[in-house]
């Protein structure tokens, strides 16, 4: 049972319970630092972890897939070889990813950390958690060196201070946290799944061949309204999110004071974003639904839709399942000529071809993607509410504001 603590005392960090203890990660750990000659990189063999491949909290293999030869393996694992709960910790590029060690039949590459915990003082599951905590990276966060890429010297790592509890209270702490986890984990599979299945199901939906074939421009038409009000919400289009506050997007506002160039859209707009990030190599199209009216930048193609007996729903979904991509591949690499994606027209944009099928059936198609989203988005919810809770427990329990014992 989980219950409230009164009684805390003064260290170094901070207050902690008066049966706690501040170290060193030093004199509750063994450390080996990776670091040194970078490996010879083979096709196949041994998986070599590297820092992208260590996130906050998981170990993901499908970031990076490097492999050394099992010839090389002893040298470049000499310093000590890896073993199940192991914590691994990236020094830099980024710094402050934690992980567990769920498998053997890996190698450490260059920033990376691994810790292995002397059992006697701490518990390999509280020291990954720990090392997660706000607390701790916000200490990491101001011993950090470097500008836009900061980094931690291994020196200066080792000699932070770890909050011990009593090994029994390590233990629930960390059996609490990772029930949550789990929970995160299998949120995550389940939207995994769900993502793959609304992939699939709307690419059979939208591959009819009996459907009429239009330009996009007799669907469409281009907006280049300028903001000559000067209306000061300037929106960002980002790939997952759609329009975002540029503050919010970037943390800060990168527009100009003077907005009356950029272009100015109504709610039930669309715009063509041309930048691309990860999984989205041809940019993406959004519709302004959170906003009456918003302010983009002319980089941007924007358009609404003029052509009679359309659905709005069905396009919105039509551009994010991705069919454009194709069209937009045919373009950005047209005849050899460099034209990379960037570098596509309104004029290229508009040309592009999509299948129209009639109002009645693009009705059903929305409805029916529209349900499948919706239960998507129910379990992006629940993942979103999990981490909070999450984070919030991780705040009480690794600073003993309350106690597990």
């Amino acid at each position: 049972m989980i219950e409230s603590i009164l009684k805390y005392k003064e260290t170094t960090i901070g207050k902690v319970p008066v049966d706690w203890e501040v170290k060193k990660i030093s004199d509750g750990t063994n450390y080996i630092d990776y670091r040194g000659k970078t490996p010879q990189k083979t096709d196949k063999g041994i998986l070599l972890l590297t820092a992208r491949n260590i996130k906050f909290g998981f170990i993901d293999y499908d970031t990076s897939s490097e492999y050394i030869s099992s010839e090389d393996y002893s040298t470049v694992m000499s310093r000590g070889l890896p073993k199940i709960g192991d914590v691994l910790f990236t020094t830099e590029a980024p710094m402050g990813n934690v992980a567990q060690i769920d498998r053997v039949d890996i190698a450490l590459a260059q920033r990376v950390i691994k810790f292995r915990a002397k059992s006697e003082i701490i518990t390999n599951d509280y020291l990954k958690y720990y090392l997660l905590s706000d607390r701790f990276q916000k200490l990491l966060n101001e011993k950090s060196t470097g500008g836009t890429a900061k980094g931690i010297k291994g020196s200066t790592l080792h000699k932070m201070e770890l909050i011990v509890p009593p090994i029994p209270e390590q233990q629930k702490i960390a059996e609490i946290l990772s029930t949550w986890e789990k929970a995160i984990q299998e949120t995550g599979t389940i939207i995994k799944s769900l993502e793959k299945r609304n992939r699939a199901l709307a690419f059979s939906l939208f591959q009819k061949q009996n459907w009429n074939s239009k330009q996009l421009k007799e669907l469409f038409v281009r907006i280049t309204e300028k903001n000559i009000e000067n209306n000061k919400s300037v929106t960002t289009i980002s790939a997952k999110r759609g329009f975002i506050k540029q503050e919010d997007f970037f943390n800060k506002t990168v527009a100009s004071e003077v907005l009356t160039n950029y272009y100015l859209i109504n709610k039930g707009d669309f715009c063509y974003n041309k930048s691309y990030s990860k999984g989205y190599d041809w940019g993406v199209v959004k519709r302004l639904n959170n906003f009456e009216k918003a302010v983009v930048t002319t980089l941007y193609i924007c358009f609404r839709l003029i052509a009679k007996k359309q659905n709005s729903d069905f396009w919105e979904l039509y551009f994010s399942s991705g069919i454009l991509d194709r069209g937009l591949s045919k373009i950005a690499h047209e005849g050899g000529r460099a034209h990379g994606l960037l570098n596509v027209t309104s004029g290229d944009f508009f040309s592009l071809k999509v299948a129209v099928p009639s109002l009645e059936e693009q009705n059903k198609i929305a409805e029916i993607l529209t349900t499948a989203n919706k239960e998507l988005h129910q379990y992006r919810q629940k993942l979103d509410n999990l981490k909070t809770q999450k984070k919030g427990l991780m705040q009480q329990l690794l600073t003993g504001k309350v106690r597990t014992m």
